[in-house]
């Protein structure tokens, strides 16, 4: 499809022709990651305060919260923030992808599904590293704030860095902090 419109195959993009594609990706997919992660991250942030979650399963959560807030802040609270992490994420994934196909991994072997496996399992990781794992704290934050805790994404950030520092962004999941 996007082929037709830009007028080359896929095998014959450039990478920044396919890094302005996955922003486009990630800007069109959002409302629908956001609800997904919205659901998981309050789900988890009750489980992290040492309480067991009383939602059964997702979709209990999200009528639950939609009940509360209604559907717009319920479901999209911190939706600004998604999109930060998505377009970015997804600009750095596709072309990290064909470019370690293309060019690191097909030179190793001829096995498509390997030189597949390894380019996406490489373009994964690269897309996860700051500042894009740095957005993605800040969209947990977002989505489980209270409501009017922050103005936006940069109040986000400032309080954030006001009360743990710099180190907080770059913390691993499982970290106390």
């Amino acid at each position: 499809m996007l082929s037709h419109y830009i007028g080359k195959p896929l095998d014959e993009l450039t990478l920044t022709e396919m890094s302005i594609a996955g922003a486009y990706t990630g800007f069109l997919q959002s409302p629908a990651r956001q609800v997904f992660e919205r659901v998981k991250s309050v789900m988890q942030i009750k489980e992290r305060e040492g309480k067991k979650s009383y939602y059964r399963w997702s979709g209990e959560c999200a009528v639950d919260l939609i009940r509360k807030e209604g559907i717009i802040a319920g479901l999209f609270r911190g939706f600004s923030s998604t999109v930060l992490r998505e377009v970015p994420q997804f600009a750095i994934y596709y072309p990290s992808y064909e470019f370690f196909k293309r060019n690191v991994y097909s030179t190793y072997t001829s096995k498509e599904t390997l030189v597949q496996f390894l380019a996406g399992g490489t373009a994964g990781i690269i897309q996860w590293l700051p500042p894009i794992y740095c957005c993605d704290v800040i969209k947990s934050r977002m989505q489980t704030a209270t409501k009017n805790q922050y103005k936006g994404i940069l109040d986000c950030i400032l309080q954030i860095y006001r009360e743990y520092g710099a180190n907080y962004f770059f913390r691993l999941p499982l970290s106390t902090e």
